[in-house]
């Protein structure tokens, strides 16, 4: 990395971290992330009586559901108004399935 990089985090009040490359293991912020993409996704499965051969289409369901709803509410009264995913059906294939949001 270069000086003016490590200049500018300085100035602005960055902070940051080394870490080895494709080690997810120390980055904690993707290691909830995936703890929380497999337990959604498992949930679902047991919900629905699906079998855990379908474990990576859940979880790649979990993931579309998750990304497009928001992290917290914007304003007060948008917590009552939030929504909930449920995954209806899925193939093998990667075709066909489905996510219901209330």
């Amino acid at each position: 990395m270069s000086a003016d990089f490590f200049q500018y985090c300085d100035n602005n009040g960055i902070r940051r971290q080394m870490t080895c490359p494709n080690t997810p293991q120390q980055n904690g912020v993707a290691k909830r992330k995936l703890a929380h993409l497999i337990s959604t996704s498992l949930s679902w499965l047991h919900d629905k009586n699906l079998p855990r051969e379908l474990w990576a289409e859940a979880i790649r369901c979990a993931c579309y559901v998750i990304n497009r709803l928001l992290p917290w509410p914007v304003e007060p009264n948008l917590t009552q108004r939030r929504k909930s995913a449920s995954l209806l059906a899925t193939t093998l294939a990667g075709k066909g399935g489905g996510v219901w949001i209330q």
